[in-house]
């Protein structure tokens, strides 16, 4: 009776720590969800995703447990120019303007079940354009499938056309 209790016992500890693992994976799978572009700094990425990524030229890569995620930052102070150009959004160096969530394994494009009339279709590589995008703009969400047609590739997340009141105006003395 003594050993079936232990048995007992030690089996409800593993599943309760596989549960707790399952559980800290699943929060840090769907962590990245609370990124808000053109709000969220990289402290706040990092927070949210509890790493951080190497330095590079205002991009974060991020490798999470089936994904990786593309973090690209704010180059500029608001408005103010610099490298000899003017920002485009007014808000501050270091601010999320997009991220693309690339999936590790192969996810089937048909599996997002999208109504593909609602999107511009779109060649947006140079360097493969044989690689579709669908794209809606007043959404801010880009789906590109790889080359075979049937795969997702990426999904790109980018400030929507109700973005554009806080769009840095163009000076008028350029």
């Amino acid at each position: 009776m003594r050993v079936i209790t232990i048995f007992a016992v030690v089996g409800l500890l593993v599943v309760s720590a596989i549960s707790q693992v399952a559980t800290l994976s699943h929060q840090q799978d769907g962590a990245w969800r609370k990124i808000r572009l053109l709000h969220s700094k990289r402290a706040d990425v990092e927070k949210f995703l509890r790493q951080t990524s190497e330095p590079s030229v205002y991009v974060g890569q991020y490798a999470l447990q089936n994904y990786e995620l593309w973090v690209d930052y704010y180059p500029f102070d608001h408005c103010r120019p610099r490298y000899g150009k003017v920002g485009e959004w007014n808000v501050p160096e270091w601010t999320v303007t997009e991220i693309t969530y690339v999936p590790s394994g192969s996810l089937p494009f048909s599996a997002l079940k999208l109504d593909l009339r609602q999107f511009r279709k779109a060649h947006e590589s140079p360097h493969v354009p044989d690689m579709i995008s669908y794209i809606d703009d007043s959404k801010g969400i880009d789906y590109t499938i790889d080359l075979d047609g049937t795969t997702l590739h990426s999904i790109r997340y980018f400030p929507s056309s109700r973005s554009n009141r806080i769009r840095c105006r163009e000076r008028e003395d350029e």
